[in-house]
C-alpha cells in the first residue's frame, strides 16, 4: 500500500510528505506517538481512525486520479466524496488494484466472489468503501497463503479469541470461501480478519 501511495505522490517533490504505514490493530497507541512527532495531514486503510485529520478511502489510491488526492492532503478537506461511486466502478478499482499488488492472484476470477463475501460481512452492502476496503484485506489474506508468508497473532489472544462464537462463524464463512479456490486460511489470519471488522462497528 505505501509504494502504491508513493507512486502517486513522487512527481510532487516540492511537497514534504512522508507515508507511514502502521498496523491497525494498535492503531490508537501508534498514532498517539505518531502525533507527537508529524502534523498527519491524512490517513487512509480499511478503518477511519478517530482523530483530527482527513479520511482518505483507498479506492482513491487505484483510480489514477493522484492530483486529486494530493488537492485534499494540502487543503486539508475533510473527506472524499464517494457519491459518484457505482458498483461496476467499485469492482473495477478491485481488479486494478488485485492486478497491480499481488502475483498469485487471478482477478478476474476472485472478484465477484470476494466482492460477494465482503458485502455479506458490512452492515450496508452498498456502502462500497467499506466493501472496497474490506475486499482488498481479504486477497492479501490469499496472496499471503498462497505465499506461505501468513500473519502471526498473538497467541494468548488468539487461543482466547477463537473460543468465541463470533471467530468460529468468522473461521466457518471463510474456510467456505478459501476451499473454493484450494486454499487453507490459517486461524492468524482469520484473527486479524475479525480485528478489522471490530474496528468497523
Amino acid at each position: 500500500m505505501k509504494e502504491l501511495i508513493d507512486k502517486h505522490l513522487e512527481k510532487y517533490f516540492d511537497v514534504e510528505i512522508e507515508v507511514l504505514p502502521i498496523s491497525v490493530i494498535d492503531m490508537d497507541e501508534q498514532l498517539v506517538h505518531l502525533q507527537q512527532e508529524y502534523e498527519i495531514l491524512a490517513t487512509t486503510g480499511i478503518v477511519k481512525p478517530k482523530i483530527d485529520a482527513v479520511y482518505i478511502p483507498m479506492e482513491h489510491f487505484f483510480n489514477g486520479d493522484a492530483e486529486k488526492v494530493l488537492d485534499y492532503l494540502v487543503e486539508e478537506s475533510e473527506s472524499y466524496d464517494d457519491s459518484e461511486l457505482t458498483l461496476e466502478k467499485a469492482k473495477q478499482i478491485c481488479v486494478e488494484y488485485v492486478t497491480q499488488s499481488f502475483t498469485f492472484l487471478n482477478p478476474q476470477k476472485l472478484i465477484d466472489p470476494l466482492w460477494k463475501f465482503s458485502s455479506s460481512l458490512i452492515k450496508n452492502e452498498e456502502n462500497y468503501s467499506q466493501v472496497i476496503n474490506l475486499l482488498m484485506h481479504l486477497a492479501g489474506m490469499f496472496e499471503r497463503s498462497l505465499r506461505q508468508d501468513t500473519l502471526v497473532a498473538p497467541q494468548e489472544e488468539l487461543e482466547l479469541t477463537e473460543r468465541t462464537e463470533t471467530f468460529k462463524q468468522l473461521e466457518q464463512s471463510l474456510n467456505l470461501l478459501s476451499r473454493t479456490f484450494q486454499i487453507e486460511m490459517p486461524k492468524d489470519e482469520v484473527y486479524y480478519l475479525q480485528q478489522l471488522l471490530a474496528y468497523q462497528e
